[in-house]
């Protein structure tokens, strides 16, 4: 068994990621098929999201 190498995502990858994934998604392609093209776990798109939403308040607020 081969282990997948490790990316560190700089911020504005992440962000460009989260803008493709929601886009694909709203296209209706099913989330297997977005996390495969961006090359991410379903847990890292969830961990990215909540990041993004916590960033947005702290600036907003």
């Amino acid at each position: 068994m081969t282990s997948k190498r490790r990316k560190k995502h700089k911020p504005e990858q992440i962000v460009a990621k989260l803008r493709d994934a929601d886009a694909t998604l709203n296209a209706g392609k099913d989330l297997a098929a977005v996390l495969q093209a961006l090359e991410i776990s379903e847990a890292t798109l969830h961990r990215w999201r909540a990041g993004h939403r916590r960033a947005a308040v702290v600036a907003a607020g």
